[in-house]
């Protein structure tokens, strides 16, 4: 990117998106002459928190410092992925298959620390000379996350820092995801994903219309954000696929006031299992695998309490394999409610192929012909390996027994 002075302002284009993330300006640096070509011309835009960040026309190298904007940029497709020349350890693990694991290999390119901002990490990333650099931020930007981006600008390295997002039909994820989509010159890309997720929601919804107010199904989301069994009382009130479903399920922890730091005492879940409520369904997130899961549980201060819940002893507990710890991703929530729904309403989706509806979502969020097969085929593999699952979706968890 050319460090010139600015002679004429091209073209100023405002993107309304919602938020923050969005407005850009063309510039071009260079002489006004007709033969000049759009070799030095830049666009500037404004990340999530409004920080401004100036890139090429067309981005031929980026980093990709972590998971959270990892996922932005897989669903852009294969054109922008082979852009990327290094990002986080997180991203680069196998562990657990993430869908941008499974869909791509990343062992060919650098690996830097993720979330990490130090002098070191910024001389790693300037010596690769980047077009762009996306991190992750959260709630609020942080000191730490604005000096680094501002000193990555201030280099002439383009810094971009992203909000998580997990819901498709979020004007959050929608803002950033057309933000990177006009960042990396493939718009259509996220109008098709945005458009189409949402009609997987919508679809899903219309599904479930028929369901009355006293069949709504109580359940409780545990171990989510890989507590597994062994963080069994550990769950959430925002739980994305709780959140596509809408009124037609009853999230038990959104329920009890009687939480400290995401974490339900046992005495509050059997009190609302036995004066409230009684628990219908328990979807356990599997952690580290269902070895780990058995040997956190067993024997544990959990069990006795959780083996007289209503769901256990109806045998009504289930784990969303392989994905439900990667639920944070708009591409398997959506795929998780779906399953959620036809284990609480097995007579809405009789004939309902759900191998098929998953490599279908996969498909589309990849962006390549054959992606859903092969993430699908991955995702399995470290079910029946690394889990020791017999089945794939919609299978019963093992505290409960074959």
């Amino acid at each position: 990117m050319g460090n010139n002075k600015v002679y004429s302002i091209v073209i100023i284009l405002v993107v309304l998106l919602a938020g923050t993330a969005g407005a850009m300006t063309f510039i071009n640096n260079g002489s006004n002459d007709d033969d000049n070509d759009d070799a030095s011309a830049e666009r500037v835009f404004y990340d999530s928190y409004g920080l401004k960040f100036v890139v090429p026309m067309t981005i031929e190298t980026s980093v990709v410092q972590s998971g959270p904007p990892m996922t932005f940029l897989s669903y852009l497709g294969k054109g922008v992925m082979d852009t990327i020349i290094a990002t986080g350890n997180d991203v680069k693990h196998s562990g657990g298959l993430n869908t941008y694991n499974a869909a791509y290999d990343f062992t060919p390119i650098a690996t830097i620390t993720q979330n990490t901002f130090t002098t070191t990490e910024i001389e790693k990333i300037l010596a690769l000379n980047p077009d762009i650099v996306i991190v992750a931020g959260g709630d609020t930007l942080l000191d730490t996350v604005k000096s680094f981006s501002d000193t990555l600008n201030n280099a002439s390295v383009a810094c971009c820092v992203l909000k998580r997002a997990t819901e498709v039909t979020d004007d959050g994820f929608k803002a950033q995801f057309r933000l990177m989509a006009e960042v990396f010159n493939v718009p259509e890309r996220a109008e098709e994903v945005i458009s189409t997720g949402a009609q997987y929601v919508s679809d899903l919804q219309e599904i479930l219309a028929s369901v009355e107010t006293t069949e709504v199904k109580h359940v409780f989301a545990a171990g989510l954000t890989w507590g597994g069994a062994g963080g069994f009382y550990k769950s959430t009130s925002a739980y994305t696929p709780f959140e596509y479903l809408g009124d037609k399920v009853m999230n038990v922890y959104s329920c009890i006031t009687d939480v400290q730091n995401s974490v339900l005492s046992s005495e509050a879940l059997l009190n609302y299992d036995a004066n409230v409520h009684s628990i219908d369904m328990i979807f356990i997130d599997t952690g580290s695998g269902y070895s780990t899961t058995l040997e956190q549980f067993d024997g544990s201060t959990n069990e006795k309490a959780v083996r007289a819940l209503s769901a256990f002893t109806t045998r009504e507990v289930y784990s969303a394999l392989p994905w439900c710890a990667r639920g944070t991703m708009p591409d398997n929530s959506i795929i998780i409610a779906y399953q959620i729904a036809a284990l609480m309403y097995p007579s809405l989706f009789q004939g309902f192929d759900m191998d098929a509806f998953a490599m279908e979502v996969w498909e589309l969020f990849m962006g390549f012909d054959g992606a859903g097969q092969t993430v699908y085929d991955l995702k399995m593999a470290y079910v029946h390996d690394t889990l020791g699952a017999d089945k794939g979706l919609l299978d019963r968890s093992p505290l409960v027994g074959p």
